[in-house]
């Protein structure tokens, strides 16, 4: 049970958060960190973990290395992160998202979330002085998270364990930064779904902004986050797949507990968002009347092709988790498809070499003195 007051003045809020930290460093804390390509389910854990309670949970996207949160200039790093979408998204108050409209909240998530009770102008406040403060990444880590706390009318700090989890997106395109900064602390969770109904969950969404995904270009990108996570310490990173989730929950849910140090609490079964029920997206998967099983689409609905180069570039990711590769094409169609592989990886590969020539001749400009013509 908390036993520390909470606090809401900036004057008495600032000195108690830096000390907060201080103890928490000294005391030891575990810092987990949610990361997957988009619409992977990441959200799906981050709303399981949200009412357990040894956890503090960051409900919304914690975007901070993608801000450079952790640059040396501390309020300018601050401003940044409190810019980002994700962050605003604690000052809108009380938001519905209906399940009837696909593109409620960009397509990734439906239900109600109420900050209505968050002072986000004072957790502006202790962000924004804490990070002049403190100019180490992990203690801005740490200050974030016991300032979401005090903003939201909390203790500074839950009593017994430190545990702290986050989540965005992309979370492993700097997963030696997330080690370098948590060290022996950091856990890690890699956030995974069948790559084929990945990319038409993907797909859809680029729909409705009148875009399109590249199947090559998607197969290349899980491929390589895959061999991203060798980033991270291996006794400190645990693969959840979306599949294995929602097919076998208590089971998962019971190792995932076991990785995180934590009980098998019964909050761990119901999706919220500061205590919110949230039935977003994802985390439709998992809901108290029962499990939510989606439906594998993309075998009818993807052409052939795209199955084959999904299931052939992403084959290492395949094979870690034992996920079957099925299809296959006729000599003529291999042929066409192995054509269209290469004018791919040659368009690509000039790309990167017009990048690179590019970023050569603009450091030779500037050592030079050189300015770009006017208009």
């Amino acid at each position: 049970m908390d036993t520390t007051v909470p606090v809401s003045t900036k004057d008495s809020a600032l000195p108690q958060a830096l000390a907060t930290v201080s103890e928490i460093r000294s005391e030891g804390f575990r810092f987990v960190v949610i990361m997957g390509m988009a619409k992977t389910g990441t959200t799906l854990p981050l709303t399981l973990l949200d009412g357990h309670p040894h956890l503090t949970v960051f409900p919304e996207e914690l975007r901070f290395f993608h801000t450079r949160a952790d640059a040396p200039d501390g309020r300018a790093a601050a401003d940044r992160l409190l810019r980002n979408p994700n962050t605003q998204m604690l000052s809108v108050g009380k938001t519905y998202f209906d399940p009837s409209d696909y593109s409620a909240h960009k397509g990734t998530g439906f239900g109600e979330r109420d900050y209505s009770g968050f002072d986000f102008a004072l957790f502006e406040h202790l962000v924004r002085e804490g990070f002049a403060a403190l100019p180490d990444t992990c203690d801005r880590l740490l200050l974030v998270m016991v300032s979401f706390r005090i903003a939201a009318g909390l203790p500074p700090r839950l009593s017994g364990k430190n545990i702290f989890a986050c989540k965005a997106p992309h979370n492993e395109l700097f997963g030696r930064r997330w080690s370098a900064a948590l060290g022996r602390s950091g856990r890690y969770i890699m956030c995974t779904r069948l790559c084929s109904e990945h990319f038409l969950s993907q797909r859809n969404v680029a729909r409705l902004q009148d875009a399109g995904v590249d199947c090559f270009a998607f197969a290349h990108t899980v491929r390589d986050r895959y061999r991203m996570w060798r980033d991270f310490p291996k006794a400190q990173r645990f693969v959840l797949d979306y599949d294995t989730l929602l097919n076998r929950k208590d089971c998962v849910l019971a190792d995932l507990a076991e990785f995180l140090q934590i009980t098998r609490s019964p909050s761990l079964d119901t999706p919220t968002k500061m205590g919110i029920p949230w039935s977003g997206n994802s985390s439709r998967g998992i809901i108290t009347e029962g499990i939510f099983r989606n439906e594998h689409r993309a075998k009818t609905l993807l052409a052939p092709a795209d199955l084959y180069t999904i299931q052939t570039i992403a084959a290492p990711l395949y094979h870690r988790l034992g996920w079957e590769r099925d299809t296959q094409l006729g000599a003529f169609a291999k042929l066409r498809w192995s054509v269209s592989l290469g004018c791919y990886r040659l368009r690509t590969g000039l790309r990167a070499f017009v990048r690179f020539g590019q970023r050569i001749a603009g450091g030779l400009a500037r050592r030079l003195g050189i300015t770009s013509p006017a208009g």
